[in-house]
């Protein structure tokens, strides 16, 4: 693939996985885990491992990390995690000429592979003590937090502190998967707090592998890619006969989109750490560096990652507090329109006393109620009365609801921009009377 080619319109197709090719700040060999011999290797392994790849390409593992280190490694848990983690195999073996190499390996099992992704060990270790206080006191801060705002907005001020980037951006995905960044921290002038980007800027492919590999690290966007060559010295990207599955690769190569797309934003280098909540793609924690690359040590990339699995896990329960919190409210509302409407007072009057308590419950920004023929509407709502019919249409057990209203009701983009999701209720049982609350594009 060549690094040039970029297509905008087949990008939410594009094989990542198979792009056969690494960054380079780190070098990868495949492993057959049947015979234990090396089938792939990336082209710069003797800057990691001291030895060229062709010297280690259809060899037994053995010959490179020796027999103890094999027995070590097969002992090890590598079947990826959900979301995958970073779990560092520290290695040290010897040459034929006695120079002894220290690394860092990211191992995991990719079908019928072993991946070994081989970095440079760190210069030198943090004091454990140091990091172990600097993560109780920001944990214990994030912890205490009881509202979803000041939880990102702490997450995003603590990992940058933790991993030096000029921006460090909290993104929320809406239902419709375009993104706003609802919390930043940054040393630039400008500001991207409160932004709305569209779903096609994260294309289906990049969001896979978003909630498979909680961690993906880009020390230098510019950074030439690094081919990885198979034993039979043929090509192993999406167009070779037997391409090499990167799904949990750490060091897989850029997409040519991706780097385009950071290009054009002025990054040099960037990190994204995935927050997943009810095993779904909540948000992304998005770092960006401009001022050249930034390659982050391994143990400062764990504790960002740390960051990244607890703040997932705090907005996962504050999240699910406020869906128990909103169904007993809802529960309570419904109870007291139905007590006041058998006492005698009139539907319209209920609704319209409770409207901010109903719109609430669910984030509309409009409501509509037809009653005996007659309309109300109240809130947001397009200057150009909809017409519901379609959407009555849609009625399954007196609800119909969708994330896109234009898809379902002929729409100018003015009525679009006002109503982009909605929920019918059917009161009368034959679509005749009903309630609807509306969305806009950006809820």
């Amino acid at each position: 693939m060549s690094k040039n080619t970029v297509d905008l319109d087949t990008c939410d197709q594009e094989p990542i996985h198979l792009i056969g090719a690494v960054q380079p700040h780190g070098a990868l060999l495949a492993v057959n885990e049947a015979s234990m011999v090396v089938e792939y290797a990336s082209n710069n392994t003797q800057a990691y491992v001291g030895t060229a790849a062709e010297d280690i390409l259809g060899k037994p593992l053995s010959d490179l990390i020796g027999l103890d280190n094999l027995a070590e490694l097969a002992a090890l848990s590598l079947d990826p995690l959900t979301p995958e983690l970073l779990r560092p195999w520290f290695i040290s073996f010897a040459k034929s000429d006695g120079q002894i190499i220290n690394a860092e390996c990211l191992p995991h099992r990719q079908g019928a592979h072993l991946i070994l992704e081989f970095l440079q060990p760190e210069p030198k270790q943090y004091p454990v003590w140091e990091d172990e206080l600097l993560r109780r006191g920001i944990i214990s801060e994030l912890i205490q937090l009881n509202e979803m705002q000041d939880l990102a907005e702490a997450s995003a001020r603590h990992i940058r502190d933790v991993t030096g980037f000029d921006r460090v951006m909290i993104y929320r995905f809406a239902e419709d998967k375009h993104g706003e960044v609802i919390a930043e921290s940054t040393n630039r002038p400008d500001s991207f707090l409160g932004m709305h980007y569209p779903a096609s800027d994260i294309p289906d492919p990049a969001r896979r592998h978003f909630t498979l590999n909680v961690m993906r690290s880009i020390p230098d966007i510019r950074s030439e890619l690094i081919p990885i060559t198979s034993a039979t010295g043929a090509r192993t990207d999406a167009g070779s006969e037997n391409p090499l599955d990167l799904t949990y690769s750490k060091l897989r190569a850029v997409a040519p989109v991706h780097v385009e797309y950071l290009t054009n934003m002025g990054v040099g280098a960037s990190l994204s750490i995935s927050l997943v909540t009810n095993n779904e793609l909540w948000g992304l924690v998005a770092c960006h560096h401009y001022s050249g690359t930034r390659q982050i040590s391994s143990s400062r990339l764990r504790f960002a990652e740390l960051l990244g699995g607890t703040t997932s896990a705090l907005l996962q329960s504050l999240e699910n507090t406020s869906q128990l919190q909103k169904s007993i409210q809802a529960e309570k509302t419904a109870f007291y329109i139905e007590q006041q409407a058998r006492s005698g007072r009139s539907l319209s009057d209920l609704v319209e006393e409770q409207t901010t308590a109903l719109m609430e419950l669910i984030d509309a920004h409009g409501m509509v109620l037809v009653l005996g023929g007659q309309q109300w509407s109240i809130g947001n709502l397009p200057e150009t009365p909809l017409d519901f019919t379609n959407f009555k249409a849609l009625l399954k057990e007196g609800v119909a609801t969708t994330q896109n209203l234009s898809d379902v009701l002929g729409m100018d983009t003015a009525q679009a921009d006002s109503a982009a999701g909605a929920a019918l209720l059917d009161l009368s049982g034959d679509g005749n009377d009903y309630l609807v609350f509306l969305r806009s594009t950006y809820d």
